[in-house]
């Protein structure tokens, strides 16, 4: 019983660490394809509000 506890928390662990790893390799990616094509661009905000200093608060 205990051996197949630790076999799936082993399982599971392995998983988990998968998935990170790919997570990651994918959003560099992204970001690297994102650079290659000028996508890369800081976007305005897509709201009108006037920034607000300390001093009009």
């Amino acid at each position: 019983m205990l051996r197949d506890i630790g076999t799936w928390i082993l399982i599971l662990t392995a998983v988990l660490i998968f998935e990170r790893l790919w997570f990651n390799m994918v959003e560099w990616l992204l970001s690297k394809v994102k650079s290659l094509l000028g996508l890369n661009r800081s976007h305005r905000n897509w709201h009108t509000f006037e920034e607000e200093t300390d001093e009009e608060r």
